[in-house]
């Protein structure tokens, strides 16, 4: 019982040990989804087959990924554009892999500032967020995916929605829709597995 209700916790804290040495966010090894810690980094196309982070991936949807820490102390804000009738969801999950958003095409979510802060988090709530949700644990993992056909004129329209997905601390929040060039990430070397696990945490 302790393996299956452990296993989880210590995968997550071994993986987010993992992209927070990264120096920014950036895709590992070439194929690895973005790094990003406490924010977000965007793929500008499908993941790639040899990639081995994600089990099962869609092979229809763009993905993004980022580790979230700290969340007693200082709140996230997320970022959603108008992506008009195209589907897309974003996952937030928990130590647990507990899924607590409600953001996406099927959740009629509104185009805007989405917050997201710890269990014992006491901070205020300024002007211009639509809705803070409450995580479970002060750590979490956001990971946005967004539907892409597979044209040459899809990729190309998509590219100006994925630069308006963002993850970024409160601090950073000014009210406007920040963007980013997601296709001129820098590259880091993948990292070399001992073939034994963490359990240090």
């Amino acid at each position: 019982m302790a393996y299956l209700w452990g296993w989880e916790p210590v995968n997550f804290a071994n993986r987010h040990a993992a992209f927070a040495k990264a120096p920014e966010p950036g895709l590992m090894g070439g194929v690895l989804l973005p790094v990003a810690h406490n924010g977000v980094a965007m793929l500008t196309d499908y993941i790639s087959p040899e990639q081995r982070f994600i089990a099962t991936t869609n092979q229809d949807a763009v993905y993004g990924f980022g580790f979230l820490d700290n969340l007693d102390n200082e709140a996230i804000v997320v970022q959603v554009p108008d992506f008009g009738d195209r589907f897309y969801v974003y996952a937030l999950w928990d130590v647990r892999t507990d899924e607590f958003s409600n953001i996406g095409k099927q959740y009629g979510t509104k185009p805007g500032f989405y917050m997201v802060v710890g269990p014992n988090w006491k901070g205020e709530t300024p002007a211009g967020i639509q809705e803070v949700l409450r995580m479970s644990t002060s750590w979490a993992a956001v990971c946005p995916r967004v539907f892409m056909d597979d044209t040459d004129a899809d990729r190309k329209a998509i590219q100006p929605l994925l630069n308006q997905i963002g993850v970024y601390p409160l601090s950073q929040f000014d009210g406007k829709m920040k963007t980013r060039d997601w296709s001129k990430l820098p590259h880091f070397p993948a990292l070399e597995s001992s073939g034994k696990v963490n359990t240090s945490g």
